[in-house]
């Protein structure tokens, strides 16, 4: 008897490879990595995914049972490179976190109005990391539920942001709860830095970028990946990540990619096309220019 149904539990590009894992009920758990196929029953998949937990936090000596586990696969990009994970402490209301139409100031941010009774979270679109069938607001309200009985610097220990940035990667519906029920209260937050940033394959030309512009990044394939990394080490502030494949890309480094002209012209300096291949270079700048972007704000790579 065949399996009656298959649940995608995940699935993510990593360097231009698939990675999916699939819940084939009634029969066992698949991880698919390209044409290789793992199969492991629910207990034993559960029981390695608990060791390899312990694995990576003994490899990386960080707690990382503080990491949302969506976050650690969202976030391979970030994980796969030597990183160093520091404590600082900020306002909640110096974060940002990223949305539809480019990173918004926490206080300001749709969880904080939703928890404020003035925005109807299941309006917006769904996550595709939410668990299977929880809606936005369920999931809201789950980690309101779980912020109200838990201590403060516990809570904060689940925020992450990369680099200087103030731009959560992880911890958004924390952030939210805790300036929904505290306030703007200092807390004790997580920031990532890759170790070897000096070792970044230097892929963009020197003075390409102004210095300390917002930048949006258009491609997020291996050159859009290594572009993000070196124009955060340069200070640029990010303030959004293009591609057409949104919807199954996801994210990249921690940052979400989201669809092309979803920022409006006055909230960013340069659009730097990170893709090499000339024919698709001239499309896109055929589209961006049809938006009313001028080639003046046109960088590619």
């Amino acid at each position: 008897m065949s399996n009656p149904g298959v649940i995608k539990l995940a699935s993510n590009d990593i360097q231009g490879h698939k990675l999916w894992i699939d819940d084939n009920i009634g029969e066992s758990i698949h991880i698919h990595y390209d044409t290789f196929r793992i199969e492991l029953s629910s207990k034993l998949f559960i029981e390695n995914t608990a060791r390899l937990k312990e694995i990576m936090a003994k490899l990386m000596n960080i707690d990382i049972y503080a990491l949302d586990e969506r976050f650690l696969f969202t976030a391979i990009d970030i994980l796969s490179d030597d990183i160093d994970i520091k404590t600082k402490t900020v306002r909640l209301s110096e974060l940002y976190v990223r949305e539809e139409n480019g990173p918004c100031n926490l206080p300001y941010c749709k969880r904080v109005l939703a928890l404020k009774g003035e925005l109807d979270i299941n309006q917006t679109p769904q996550r595709r990391s939410n668990f299977y069938k929880q809606t936005n607001e369920k999931r809201l309200e789950d980690n309101l539920e779980y912020a109200r009985r838990t201590d403060i610097n516990e809570l904060s220990k689940g925020i992450y942001v990369y680099t200087d940035q103030n731009l959560i990667i992880d911890g958004w519906h924390r952030a939210a709860c805790l300036y929904h029920l505290y306030g703007d209260i200092n807390v004790d937050i997580n920031c990532i830095t890759t170790k070897q940033q000096n070792k970044l394959r230097e892929i963009l030309p020197k003075n390409l970028v102004p210095p300390k512009k917002r930048i949006i990044l258009y491609g997020a394939g291996k050159n859009g990946i290594n572009c993000f990394k070196q124009l955060l080490n340069q200070g640029h502030n990010i303030v959004a990540w293009w591609d057409g494949a949104f919807t199954e890309i996801e994210s990249r480094c921690g940052y979400p990619i989201t669809a092309p002209m979803s920022l409006e012209t006055d909230r960013f300096d340069f659009i730097l096309i990170t893709i090499l291949n000339p024919d698709y270079q001239k499309d896109i700048i055929k589209l961006l220019k049809e938006h009313g972007i001028t080639k003046e704000k046109i960088l590619c790579v």
